[in-house]
């Protein structure tokens, strides 16, 4: 009875799980090798298979049939390209891969600069696409931040500085350490800030940068080449807005208000041009990059056009003036009389004056208005003020803190208000008969006009040249 019990019991099992109710205990796992009939243990053999065993192979040549001719089929398969600009957003399955250039990145990590080149340049030769990424800002961060002479700056630069990601709302673009050394030094390094201007428009930094590249080329430059580098940064903003489109300025942005957006922009870079010919005291110039925008059909501001007239009009060209006002499609009217000297208002008959029982920042006040009217006026600035300040609170060659923001004010003015401070300064220890602090300033402050500063360490006498005695 068990056992009838126990056959029902196996009868009921699925059919998937009858497997278990056999015994394995015959077939030893561990004889197995592989997938091979003939290293498997049997128990019999049958006639059949020892007679199949005794068969011999069939001899035969191998036949080229197997293979296909060749055609043009697998040749016209296209594959599509990934684009150099989003190869870093796109997510492979082999992205855990090393590609070449992450010996690259990690060389710039690591700040082995030398490496780095050799590597760049071995992955340019060979023909190897370099994926942008925001470490190469430390690699052209290396290249301006070194003191030594190097003719190639701009041209290593550019092979660092293009390797940038495109500008995004991830990559801004952070470029205060690249434009304090570009920007902010003693020597103008032209080439490399024409380089810089022109790769950053082209990755969509143009209205980051503009305010601040332009009227530096154009202060510094000769008006052609400013003219061009003027021409070509717009053209590389053209070239990146053709190929990204709204997207490369924000996507929020109502589409009917991105072109008027963009044109705008566009024009208060010319415009900003034609007023730092101005104030740089190149009316003319300026008159001449006016006409450059009228044949390129530009339309500058009308603050510029007033501005323009007032500089031709207070600098005598009252022929380029009168041109100016038949071309101008705004009604200008009458000039800035701040800029003509043509007010007929009668002068103060008093004045305030610096004193030293005045506060400081009213003293100051004093002193950069009257460096502000000779800017405007174009006359000879009133050195009175300026004399009567220095004497209060110019007490050593360092100057105290009041001289400090006296040259840093004036700093922001225009470049002409602080070497007239400077200027101030040497006349005031040259009175004094304090000849060696008139040398100290010299030194200190005369790289803002003129020379730059480590050019001039080399003609001034250092400690060693002097006996020791002395």
């Amino acid at each position: 009875m068990q056992a009838l019990t126990l056959t029902q019991a196996l009868g009921s099992l699925p059919s998937r799980l009858f497997f278990l109710a056999w015994q394995t205990r015959h077939l030893n796992p561990s004889s197995v090798k592989a997938f091979s009939t003939s290293l498997m243990v049997r128990r019999e053999e049958t006639p059949a298979m020892k007679a199949l065993h005794d068969v011999p192979y069939v001899p035969s040549p191998s036949s080229s049939d197997l293979f296909e001719d060749w055609s043009d089929e697998y040749t016209s398969v296209s594959v599509p390209e990934i684009l150099e600009d989003n190869a870093t957003s796109i997510q492979t399955k082999g992205s855990n891969q090393r590609r070449p250039c992450d010996i690259l990145r990690r060389l710039v990590q690591e700040g082995s600069w030398e490496d780095a080149e050799h590597v760049r340049q071995e992955l340019v030769d060979a023909g190897t696409p370099i994926a942008p990424s925001p470490l190469y800002y430390g690699a052209a961060r290396n290249v301006l931040a070194r003191r030594e002479p190097n003719p190639d700056r701009a041209i290593e630069f550019a092979h660092w500085w293009s390797l940038i990601p495109l500008r995004s709302r991830t990559h801004p673009g952070n470029f205060h350490s690249i434009e304090q050394l570009l920007f902010f030094r003693p020597e103008v390094d032209m080439p490399t800030v024409i380089t810089f201007g022109i790769i950053s428009a082209e990755k969509g930094y143009a209205r980051r940068i503009g305010p601040l590249v332009v009227p530096h080329i154009v202060r510094y430059a000769e008006p052609d080449l400013a003219g061009m580098f003027l021409t070509e940064f717009v053209k590389a903003d053209h070239k990146h807005e053709a190929r990204y489109g709204q997207l490369s300025i924000d996507e929020t942005m109502p589409r009917r208000y991105f072109k008027m957006y963009r044109q705008n922009t566009r024009k208060r870079w010319w415009s900003l041009a034609v007023r730092t010919h101005c104030l740089a005291a190149r009316p003319l110039d300026a008159f001449e990059l006016f006409k450059v925008t009228l044949q390129r059909g530009i339309t500058l501001t009308n603050y510029t056009h007033m501005y323009l007239l007032g500089e031709l009009q207070a600098h005598g060209h009252i022929t380029e003036a009168a041109e100016l006002s038949s071309l101008s499609l705004f009604e200008l009217g009458c000039a800035k009389t701040n800029l003509t000297g043509a007010s007929d208002a009668p002068a103060e008959s008093t004045s305030p004056s610096v004193d030293p029982s005045q506060p400081v920042e009213r003293n100051l006040a004093l002193v950069l208005r009257s460096l502000k009217t000779s800017l405007n006026s174009g006359t000879p600035l009133d050195q009175g003020p300026l004399a009567d300040f220095l004497d209060i609170y110019k007490t050593d060659a360092r100057g105290g803190l009041a001289i400090q923001l006296l040259r840093s004010r004036a700093y922001r003015l225009s470049h002409t208000a602080v070497s007239a401070v400077a200027l101030g300064e040497l006349l005031h220890h040259h009175h004094g008969g304090e000849h060696a602090a008139v040398l100290y300033v010299f030194k200190k402050l005369f790289h803002i006009v003129s020379m730059p500063m480590h050019a001039l360490r080399r003609h001034l006498p250092t400690r060693s040249d002097f006996p020791p005695h002395m």
